[in-house]
């Protein structure tokens, strides 16, 4: 995953805990890649062996919109990570209580 990650500029990966499990859902992780042919290969070497058929999780590709109603919600800025920081060591996590993010499901 490392390797797909730089070779496709991995830009955020982001885990949410849903409010309202629905069914098996209860985490939502979301990664940005500058294009759809990052998060392909992503899914590509998730859907690799040894997982393959028998992983668990499920991914659908989509693009961040922001509608014009939304445009008086701030943006949050995103800290910038190191270029030669180590991808194997991962900083302490802490949930930001201060913050909703509203998911959108359509067809």
């Amino acid at each position: 995953m490392l390797e797909v990650a730089a070779k496709h500029g991995l830009q955020s990966i982001e885990g949410f805990h849903l409010l309202a499990p629905q069914g098996a859902w209860e985490r939502w992780w979301t990664m940005r890649f500058p294009d759809l042919t990052g998060a392909e290969a992503w899914m590509k070497a998730e859907t690799a062996p040894p997982y393959g058929r028998h992983g668990y999780y499920e991914y659908e590709l989509a693009r961040s919109v922001a509608p014009a109603a939304l445009s008086w919600i701030p943006r949050r800025s995103r800290a910038a990570i190191p270029s030669d920081a180590d991808p194997r060591i991962v900083p302490p996590l802490e949930a930001d209580q201060n913050s909703i993010v509203v998911l959108g499901f359509g067809g």
